[in-house]
């Protein structure tokens, strides 16, 4: 759960007790407290020997249900969430391996055209050999 501090937003994380609304009514078994990193991420590489021409700079969001932090790339085709920022970066390496591999490392005639779209998106940001 996030919320908003006078200072900064926090990350509580516990059990959480829903109220009849369906909103938390409140958090049981507290096991971390820590404040909220919305800073972006500076990717510099999309997957393992495909460093990037220039830095990728990806900001993390809040959910609208304010449960979980977002990132979104619509041209790369990202969108990941997850509960922590540690958790995040993992799912946002993990869908980057995933385009390079599924995308920019196959065969044109095995791609629809938005795919090969895509494609070339991610190519055009690796640095060339």
């Amino acid at each position: 759960m996030i919320l908003e501090t006078r200072r900064d937003l926090i990350q509580v994380s516990g059990q959480v007790e829903d109220a009849e609304d369906g909103h938390p009514r409140k958090i049981v078994e507290v096991t971390r407290i820590e404040e909220l990193d919305l800073s972006p991420f500076v990717i510099t590489e999309i997957s393992s020997g495909a460093p990037l021409a220039q830095p990728l700079r990806l900001a993390p969001f809040i959910s609208e249900d304010q449960q979980s932090i977002q990132l979104h790339h619509e041209d790369l085709d990202i969108d990941v969430f997850a509960a922590t920022r540690t958790e995040l970066l993992k799912e946002l390496r993990g869908q980057l391996d995933m385009l390079w591999t599924e995308y920019a490392l196959e065969d044109d005639k095995n791609l629809s055209a938005p795919a090969q779209t895509l494609k070339k998106r991610l190519l055009a940001l690796v640095k060339p050999d």
